[in-house]
């Protein structure tokens, strides 16, 4: 059975055994219930966890792709420039071979800029604006009402 049908058998019945009389029997039927729903929780918590294994071998997997990524990308980018700077010096600027052609070419004009020289009238000014949930989290604690602001208790489901 699923979880979600023994939830549903289990409240079914507790709502029938309120109209028996025979105690002994309720408490057996309460019994095999109870058993059967922690098992079922168990097998559900176990699941749990092996998904909990499988996100943290993943999460470890993708950290280490992203170092070796970074390290690529070194790479990639300081024989880009080893290899331009060499064309550059010894004035080879088209080698053409015929798995592909390698060539230095002038980028379109681009803007250089330093920040702590540059003039005011040739910045932009950015604002955000967030929520200040600390300030908020206090002043509802406190009792005042704030429209699109509440306090909520959530809950969490822990397996250890």
């Amino acid at each position: 059975m699923k979880l979600y049908e023994i939830d549903k058998a289990y409240l079914d019945v507790i709502q029938d055994l309120d109209t028996e009389d025979d105690e002994q029997m309720k408490s057996d039927i309460m019994e095999q219930m109870d058993g059967l729903y922690e098992d079922k929780a168990a097998a559900v918590a176990a699941h749990i966890k092996n998904l909990e294994a499988d996100v943290n071998a993943i999460d470890a997997a993708i950290k280490a792709m992203q170092v070796r990524l970074k390290s690529k990308k070194g790479q990639h980018e300081f024989y880009k420039s080893y290899l331009k700077g060499s064309m550059e010096r010894t004035d080879h600027l088209k080698i053409e071979r015929p798995e592909f052609v390698i060539s230095v070419k002038k980028n379109p004009v681009a803007v250089q800029v330093d920040i702590d020289r540059l003039d005011g009238e040739f910045m932009v000014a950015k604002t955000t604006h967030s929520p200040n949930k600390k300030a908020l989290k206090e002043a509802l604690e406190d009792g005042r009402e704030i429209d699109g602001a509440t306090l909520i208790q959530n809950t969490s489901l822990q397996i250890k």
